[in-house]
């Protein structure tokens, strides 16, 4: 990413820099930045492991396997309406959320034909 004359990668960094910035983003207590950060750290564990899966092989299988799980404990803390934080506005949980569920690289093209029932095993 670059801002002006900072330049810097990792998903990590980026997601909390935009979110330290940016104006529509809510301030959050300590526990509402805890639990970001913990949708922050499942979005870099199946990050990791799908793209191990499209760059060294890993085996496919495992993707389905472990997002079933992160998603089986993320959806506690999901709202039925709303944001994960219960703010005005989508705070970093809600973008994990969004990634972890939409993208095409790496989890559409990791989950394949298995997206359907994997995310289907979960409220919209």
């Amino acid at each position: 990413m670059t801002h002006g004359d900072l330049k810097f990668h990792q998903s990590f960094a980026v997601q909390t820099y935009v979110a330290s910035i940016g104006p529509n983003f809510p301030t959050l207590t300590p526990k509402q930045v805890a639990l970001d950060t913990m949708f922050q750290g499942s979005l870099e564990d199946m990050m990791g492991l799908a793209a191990g899966v499209i760059l060294s092989g890993y085996e496919p299988t495992l993707v389905p396997k472990f997002m079933t799980k992160i998603l089986a404990h993320l959806t506690k803390y999901i709202p039925e309406e709303g944001f994960v934080n219960g703010q005005s506005a989508p705070s970093i949980a809600d973008c994990c959320i969004l990634v972890l569920t939409q993208a095409l690289i790496p989890f559409g093209a990791t989950l394949g034909e298995g997206a359907a029932e994997v995310y289907g095993a979960f409220p919209a």
